[in-house]
């Protein structure tokens, strides 16, 4: 079982990392800005391909991204030039809304905005079983290793 709390406290990427791939989360990304997501760290790109990501690869500054994982698998990822988004319902458990372009990163869940929407990657963990969210952070492409809160 992953402590909701262990997750909202780490303040290193890789520890928090270990603890949002957890059976019982979903997990939302959005990249809010220019030339973040052609930037991403080797580190990141492994961390992404090992839960099934694979759209993450790119060569222009202007592209954004967009993924949201459930029950361990890739449930939308979206790579654009330009804005992107999606409004639904995750697996008839929850609606969603995420968005993704140089001036956003949203992720709203269950009507309520749950992103920081700070320049970077910004994350959303949603608890399926306790239907709540547990974290929501971000991290700078200056410093991919740091959670922000």
């Amino acid at each position: 079982m992953i402590d909701g709390e262990e997750l909202k406290y780490s303040k290193d990427f890789n520890e928090w990392w270990n603890y949002a791939n957890y059976d019982n989360y979903s997990l939302f990304i959005s990249v809010k800005g220019e030339n973040v997501i052609k930037r991403l760290s080797e580190d990141i790109k492994e961390k992404f391909k090992s839960i099934g990501l694979s759209k993450y690869e790119t060569n222009n500054i202007d592209d954004t991204y967009a993924a949201v994982i459930d029950n361990n698998q890739v449930f939308y990822e979206y790579i654009f030039n330009k804005q992107l988004g999606m409004n639904g319902r995750v697996n008839n458990k929850f609606n969603m809304e995420i968005r993704s372009d140089k001036n956003n990163a949203i992720i709203n869940i269950s009507g309520k905005p749950r992103s920081k929407n700070k320049y970077g990657i910004n994350f959303v963990v949603y608890d399926n079983i306790n239907r709540e969210v547990v974290d929501s952070m971000w991290v700078d492409p200056e410093d991919f290793n740091k959670v922000n809160r």
